[in-house]
């Protein structure tokens, strides 16, 4: 229970290459200073702050493609219309959509700068 909020990524790296350890809500605030983040409009930065929180809560599951469009059932999502609005009106498109989820990922796993 005690790296209960690090990542796996993180205990694996630690143990294997004796790496310094994040927590996923300091792995998620930082996703907000990358040019992935910075380059969303403002209501998609909103739906991608929902989704980085739920990954610091409950971990990085949450991000798999097909986990990720059922997150966006969840009441926290309900302002921005839920799966389909988000996916039409916000992302323009589920491709898009899915993209985000994968660039997103990506900035959650680089070196952390």
């Amino acid at each position: 229970l005690e790296n209960y909020d690090k990542d796996i990524f993180d205990l694996l790296s630690h143990i294997a290459y004796d790496k310094g350890m994040v927590t996923r809500r300091q792995r998620a605030d930082n996703v907000k200073k990358k040019k992935f983040y910075l380059e969303q409009q403002l209501t998609a930065q909103k739906v991608i702050d929902v989704i980085l929180n739920h990954y610091a809560e409950k971990g990085y599951k949450e991000l798999e493609l097909d986990k990720s469009r059922e997150l966006l059932e969840l009441e926290k999502f309900n302002e921005f219309g839920n799966l389909e609005g988000i996916l039409q009106k916000i992302f323009e498109n589920p491709e898009k959509f899915d993209k985000a989820i994968t660039d997103m990922t990506i900035a959650i796993y680089e070196d952390q700068a």
